[in-house]
Parts: C-alpha cells; sequence; structure tokens
C-alpha cells in the first residue's frame, strides 16, 4: 500500500446546507491516494497522522458553521458572520488515523449554512495530508512528534498572559507572528501558521498581546481555538526510497512586516525557506524537485480595506481568499495540497487592485507556508460506500 496521500476539494458553486449535512464537494484540486465515500467523506485507507484543514466563506449577511467530524466525534469548528459582508472562517487539526476512519465537514447539526462558491471563486475547502505513515522498521514503530490540542471553554486573557491559545506566536522569546479577529456585535474568526526549524529543548507557544485583555469561546462541541504542530521531514524512516539527506527537505515561511498593496504579495520575513524555493524577490515559490507539497496563507487587512487574492500553481487558478468589515480589519485563509513538478511555481496573486494588507515587525497577519510532504507515488482508489 503506497505511504502517502493528500487531498484538497473545493466547492465550485453556491451551496445551501440543511442541519448535519455533510458537504460533498464539487471540485478535486488534488486526489492522490485519497478514498471518499458517495457521501463525501474522506476514508482512511493508510493509518497514520494526518493534517486536516477547512475553510469557508459564508453569503453576505448570514451565518457559516461547519464541523470537522472524525467517525461520529466533533474535532472542530468554524463560524462566521459579517454585518453586510461575507464572512471567512477556517480551522486545522492534526489527528492520528486508522485505517476505514471517517473524515467529513459538515454543517452544525442545529443550524442551516449558506455558502459562497462559483468556478473561479474557491473558498470553501476541505485539505488533508498523511504527515507520517505508520510503519515498522524491526518491530519498532518509528519516531514520530505531532500535537494538536483544543479549548472546550470559554477563556478570558488578562495583558499578555501566556495560555494555550491565542494571538501570538512566539518560539523561545522570539516573536514569529500573530492572529487578530474583531467583528462588531459578532463573533470573529481568525488563524495563522508558521513552518519553524527547532532545536532539541525550544518552546513555542500562544499568548496574549500585551496589555489587551481578551475573550475567547469554547464549549465541548464547539473547539474554535486550536493549536496543532508536526515534526516535518523528509526521513528515511518514513520514506526508505528517497533516503535521509537533509537536501531532500523542502520547507518555506515568510510573513509581511509592513502595510502595502499591489498586485503581488512578496513577503519580506523569510521564517525558514529551507532548499531555497521561495524567492524574495518575486514572492514566488519554484519547486526544487518534483512531489506532493502543501501551502498555506494567510492575510489580514487594513482598517475598511479588502482583502482579495488567489493562489496559483503556474497559470493556474487554485483557490482564494477574501475579507472586508466595514470599519474593522479583516482576515481570511485557505490551503492547498498540489503535485508539482521541478521548476513549477506557485504564487500568490491579489485580485482586487484596492486590496491592502496590514503588517508591521511586530504584527505579522500576512503569511505563506508551504513544504514538501512525499514523493509521487499513485494508486487509484474508487468511491466506498
Amino acid at each position: 500500500m503506497p505511504q502517502n496521500a493528500a487531498f484538497t476539494k473545493g466547492q465550485t458553486s453556491h451551496l445551501h446546507l440543511l442541519q448535519g449535512e455533510i458537504i460533498n464537494f464539487n471540485k478535486n484540486i488534488t486526489i492522490i491516494n485519497s478514498a471518499f465515500d458517495t457521501n463525501g467523506a474522506f476514508i482512511c485507507q493508510q493509518p497514520g497522522i494526518y493534517s486536516f484543514n477547512m475553510f469557508s466563506l459564508t453569503m453576505s449577511d448570514v451565518n457559516v458553521w461547519l464541523e470537522l467530524f472524525k467517525n461520529d466525534q466533533i474535532v472542530a469548528s468554524l463560524f462566521g458572520n459579517t454585518p453586510h459582508d461575507y464572512a471567512d472562517a477556517g480551522n486545522s487539526v492534526i489527528l492520528h488515523l486508522n485505517a476505514e476512519d471517517r473524515i467529513d465537514v459538515r454543517a452544525h447539526s442545529n443550524y442551516t449554512t449558506h455558502l459562497f462558491g462559483t468556478t473561479d471563486q474557491v473558498y470553501t475547502t476541505f485539505t488533508g495530508v498523511l504527515l507520517s505513515p505508520d510503519f515498522q522498521i524491526d518491530n519498532q514503530i518509528g519516531k514520530r512528534e505531532a500535537f494538536s490540542v483544543g479549548l472546550t471553554h470559554h477563556f478570558h486573557l488578562e495583558h499578555g498572559e501566556v495560555v494555550a491559545l491565542w494571538l501570538e506566536l512566539y518560539h523561545n522569546d522570539d516573536y514569529v507572528n500573530s492572529a487578530f479577529g474583531h467583528t462588531p456585535s459578532r463573533y470573529a474568526d481568525a488563524g495563522n501558521c508558521a513552518i519553524l526549524h527547532l532545536r532539541k529543548d525550544d518552546t513555542v507557544y500562544i499568548k496574549g498581546r500585551n496589555e489587551y485583555g481578551i475573550d475567547l469561546y469554547g464549549t465541548s462541541d464547539e473547539i474554535y481555538d486550536t493549536f496543532s504542530g508536526s515534526l516535518l521531514t523528509a526521513s528515511s524512516f518514513a520514506y526508505p526510497e528517497i533516503g535521509s539527506s537533509t537536501d531532500e527537505e523542502v520547507a518555506f515561511s515568510v510573513g509581511l512586516t509592513h502595510t502595502m498593496s499591489g498586485t503581488k504579495l512578496i513577503f519580506d520575513r523569510i521564517f525558514i525557506n529551507i532548499g531555497n524555493g521561495y524567492h524574495e524577490t518575486t514572492g514566488v515559490f519554484n519547486a526544487p524537485k518534483s512531489g506532493i507539497y502543501v501551502f498555506y496563507y494567510y492575510a489580514l487587512s487594513t482598517q475598511n480595506k479588502v482583502i482579495y487574492v488567489d493562489l496559483y500553481h503556474n497559470y493556474h487558478y487554485v483557490n482564494s481568499l477574501y475579507g472586508h468589515i466595514s470599519n474593522g480589519y479583516a482576515n481570511g485563509g485557505n490551503a492547498a495540497t498540489l503535485e508539482l513538478m521541478s521548476g513549477d511555481t506557485v504564487y500568490i496573486k491579489v485580485r482586487d487592485t484596492n486590496s491592502e494588507f496590514y503588517g508591521s515587525s511586530d504584527e505579522i497577519y500576512c503569511t505563506f507556508s508551504g513544504h514538501f510532504v512525499s514523493p509521487s507515488f499513485k494508486f487509484h482508489p474508487g468511491p466506498i460506500g
């Protein structure tokens, strides 16, 4: 059985979901060694550690309220509502799956949901990647490191207190990036991502921004606040056929440290660029080698401005993020797995030239990250069920 799996599905039409209805996404952006049942749920064929991301955009002035389920258990939620505008929301988790485990994205069990989508505006996506397959060598399970945690109760932060979740990501005592959300008279969603090189005993944590009190929402069946991490490496344990040389590793993570507008986002803070695939002068990632990659991108607008950007693979549109809040700061995000050939390009293109992106040296909300997952070897599972 192949020891890789990756997929991204998208929704290319408006969708009205009934209570508890599973999304049967109508566009396959990338499907590699991934099986789905007739309802649209992912069915695990290769046991191991997986990461999952879900993003969505609601129709104007209505709610988006989705849940990620593993079998019959909720593992993550997203919610968005913006007065008189479209609302973006997302979430992610890392899970261990056994064969035949089922993962799906569905509407909240008590509420209907309205999603926005067209063929060239894909905001609602479902992405999964096998990070580390279960394997044994000489009856020993290979060493793996991953975690994913969530908040199941309301939480109030006082003046930058170090807690489980929220707002600023730190590596030891060094600031990395931020998430910010505020929607007048509504619940706000925000997220971000970074890939970092860590040494043994390094710490990574989330804290509230200094001098600001923050209220987080959570219950046992509404898990919006999450924090996940995994060791990423092209190890000889996971993929013996590619060896263990660090030359095989490709990963980049970049951020924006100043406010900017224009037709292409060019990030100036380099967190990591192993393999030198990201080009700081152009904002373009060039794949150093062929294989399966996963990409994540997030943004925050300046006050009362729009953010509207697209992810491209070479000259082919992949998906989008959008955000706007009257008299406020809007955020958005999305993700995709892509199968790349050596030399392929991946980049973020600004669709609306009125977009304005917020950033400063200690407020990094706009980020672009990606990494090599595995070589491309495939089989072709059919529908299940």
